[in-house]
């Protein structure tokens, strides 16, 4: 153990730099000491309350900055992890389904890869991310009249320097989270993906159901009124039950049950179900 003593303690009369130590130089100057012990005596600037002010302000607005950056940053973790689960339940569906007359198309495959390739991707951005900011934690400090500001200014730079830090994190991780929700939506929408009798039963299940009479009661007249069921060229009847296909397209309830069966494609706009299996998490 060191055994120097500190001069502060053994003699506070002794000469130190810029002055002699005493409990009223104290008072209005800020005391610091080197590793030699030798006491620095540095002035403390008082600042005009408008200065406090600019400073408070400005310091609050980096310190939202950074806190709304870190959050987006861990939502969009967060939804990845829980769209890779999904992708778990996606490949699983897909083996359970898959059979030789409707094998995966070749784009399925090429999909189900991306999706692999990218998962890696973002755990190694996530460990690095982890190094650089897990370990970062929001104090808030009020300035106030008695601090040097340059201390103020110090405070401000370590959390632009941390903003600088997290971007680049976020702004990869907003990119691979694009393109894996791509290559789930191409997986889905191929015209040779796989959906069982019981999962469009499900999802149709999930369609709005409708007496025509009410459909536009809320509406004004003027409204372009839907008046024909496409599939049964049948009019609509006030008291006739109807569908509402996820597109916004209305059909008779049995005609649409009936079509559900031999297509996954709404008979107007082409809008395809098995979208709704992700939006629904079915799978």
């Amino acid at each position: 153990m060191d055994n120097k003593k500190n001069p502060i303690k053994e003699n506070k009369n002794n000469n130190i730099k810029k002055g002699k130590f005493n409990v009223e130089v104290a008072k209005k100057k800020s005391i610091f000491q080197d590793k030699n012990y030798n006491i620095i005596n540095v002035e403390v600037i008082s600042n005009s309350p408008e200065e406090i002010k600019k400073l408070n302000e400005k310091y609050e607005k980096i310190i939202e900055k950074y806190t709304k950056i870190y959050e987006e940053y861990n939502n969009y973790l967060n939804a990845f992890n829980e769209k890779r689960n999904y992708t778990n339940n996606l490949i699983n569906y897909i083996n359970k389904n898959i059979n030789k007359e409707n094998p995966p198309s070749k784009e399925i495959k090429t999909n189900l890869k991306n999706i692999e390739n990218l998962t890696n991707e973002c755990n190694k951005i996530t460990d690095k991310a982890n190094i650089n900011i897990s370990h970062i934690k929001v104090k808030k400090v009020k300035f106030i009249e008695s601090k040097p500001i340059e201390s103020f200014n110090k405070e401000i730079i370590y959390y632009q320097n941390l903003i600088n830090t997290i971007n680049p994190f976020l702004e990869k991780t907003k990119e691979i989270f694009d393109k894996f929700l791509k290559c789930q939506k191409d997986i889905i929408e191929d015209e040779t993906f796989p959906i069982s009798k019981v999962h469009k039963k499900l999802i149709y299940d999930k369609m709005k159901v409708f007496k025509y009479g009410e459909l536009y009661k809320n509406y004004s007249e003027n409204i372009n009124k839907e008046e024909t069921c496409i599939i049964c060229l049948g009019d609509f009847k006030s008291e006739d039950i109807i569908k509402k296909f996820f597109c916004g397209h209305i059909f008779h309830d049995n005609c649409l049950k009936d079509w559900i069966n031999q297509s996954v494609k709404c008979p107007i706009c082409k809008y395809d179900i098995k979208r709704e299996l992700m939006n629904y998490k079915l799978i």
